[in-house]
């Protein structure tokens, strides 16, 4: 029985943690926060001319991301991170993006969240939106990822300064706005390793390695014929 396993390995220079995935930071103080993120664009898409001559070249103002939510921490140990997407050029309707719960008592070592998250898988999906080069992110990401958010329980831990940053997620595997309806689940994870920060280094080199496993397709597999 051939069973599916998607692992992904990359050593990199600089590598950022999961922690700064998302494209806005959370609260310091108790309370709520309203954070905001939008990446307005123009577009010009060449074609070839038609047969009569006719340039049907394109030329578009656009939105590739528009976000706002709220962020902030919760007596005792506890934070929160809600964003809603509301470009229309990704839906005709806003929708929930992220949505978690963080409980942080032994922060950065380790901390539980809970909710809807981007998953801990590839480098360029965990780079927040606003440290991108590029306003998107490359087909091949996209669809490795996909889905590259989901609902589930996530635990990481590590910072900027930290020796090892780590993230370990299960998760529906079904996406955004769905349901799970059978009882496999996705599992991803990610790891980097930066040693020169154990000695204090003005400099910096990061190793990270990612690995996602889909139990749901797995179980397609294993019932088709050899």
């Amino acid at each position: 029985m051939k069973k599916i396993f998607l692992i992904l390995i990359t050593f990199i220079l600089l590598t950022p943690s999961f922690v700064k995935a998302q494209c806005m930071g959370g609260s310091d103080d108790e309370g709520v926060k309203i954070v905001g993120f939008i990446q307005p664009q123009f577009e010009y898409i060449q074609h070839e001319l038609s047969e009569d001559g006719t340039n049907n070249d394109e030329m578009s103002f656009a939105f590739e991301r528009a976000r706002f939510g709220f962020v902030g921490n919760i007596p005792y140990d506890f934070s929160f991170y809600a964003v809603i997407e509301a470009s229309a050029f990704k839906s005709d309707n806003p929708y929930l993006l992220d949505a978690f719960v963080t409980y942080n008592r032994f922060n950065p070592y380790f901390k539980v969240m809970l909710g809807q998250f981007k998953s801990p898988f590839s480098l360029e999906l965990n780079t927040a939106c606003h440290k991108l080069h590029t306003v998107k992110r490359s087909n091949f990401v996209v669809d490795m990822t996909n889905p590259d958010r989901d609902l589930g329980i996530m635990f990481a831990g590590g910072n900027d300064t930290t020796v090892l940053n780590y993230a370990f997620a299960i998760t529906n595997g079904t996406g955004l706005k769905l349901k799970d309806g059978d009882r496999f689940k996705d599992y991803a994870g990610r790891m980097v390793f930066s040693p020169l920060r154990f000695f204090n280094s003005p400099f910096d080199i990061s190793f990270g390695a990612g690995a996602k496993y889909s139990e749901a397709l797995s179980a397609v597999n294993d019932t088709l014929p050899n």
